[in-house]
């Protein structure tokens, strides 16, 4: 039951407003016709940042502690309330500060490989689509 609970608080505090609202910025910036104001930007990438966080400890702590589901409606409700900033400002921004070059080098690095998978997969996809009897002329 809590689990259910739990879900449909999630999905309309943690994505149903903040995603119309990032829709909404993102709508504004491409016609030019209004804006969000810089604080609500900030207060948006501050929910996601958290809440992607959030997302990855839930991945680990929901085997491990009993009641989960009920603590996880607690913790909604307190990032919705204001919490997100204190957990931003607390735990992930000085994480990101302290690790921001070796977290770019890994990215950078990623980036790299994803591109050398991409240019692999398009030369043997254009192998494989050949047509082989233009080649027997």
């Amino acid at each position: 039951m809590f689990g259910i609970l739990a879900f449909i608080t999630e999905t309309a505090l943690m994505m149903l407003e903040p995603v119309y609202l990032t829709y909404k910025g993102l709508e504004a910036a491409e016609t030019g016709e209004g804006s969000l104001e810089p604080e609500q930007w900030r207060r948006l990438l501050i929910h996601w940042i958290v809440y992607g966080a959030f997302r990855a400890v839930e991945s680990l702590a929901r085997p491990w502690l009993p009641f989960y589901d009920v603590l996880k409606i607690g913790a909604i409700v307190w990032l919705r309330a204001g919490g997100s900033e204190t957990v931003y400002q607390t735990f992930i921004r000085p994480f990101l500060v302290e690790h921001e070059p070796e977290i770019d080098q890994w990215i950078d690095q990623l980036n790299r490989t994803t591109n050398t998978v991409m240019a692999a997969t398009t030369v043997i996809s254009a192998a494989v689509t050949a047509d082989l009897d233009a080649t027997d002329d």
